[in-house]
């Protein structure tokens, strides 16, 4: 399988990651509200990235290639 091209990925890991970090925030806000921002934007990043690299970028990548080959078969 040829690697998608570049701004598909840029777009997919911006689709996976933003979406990600607001649920984040979302639920670690009661816990973090009092925090500073320094340490509150650590603790999401933390959280965020190892969800985003083991489990919703390979997902969201396999499923825009899935797109792109259909794509190509209807043209």
């Amino acid at each position: 399988m040829p690697p998608l091209p570049l701004a598909i990925r840029i777009l997919t890991t911006w689709g996976v990651i933003l979406p990600l970090a607001l649920l984040a925030q979302w639920a670690l806000s009661p816990l973090t509200e009092t925090w500073h921002p320094v340490l509150r934007l650590t603790a999401t990043i933390s959280l965020v990235v190892p969800i985003a690299v083991t489990w919703g970028l390979p997902l969201a990548m396999r499923a825009a290639a899935s797109l792109g080959r259909t794509r190509r078969k209807l043209r």
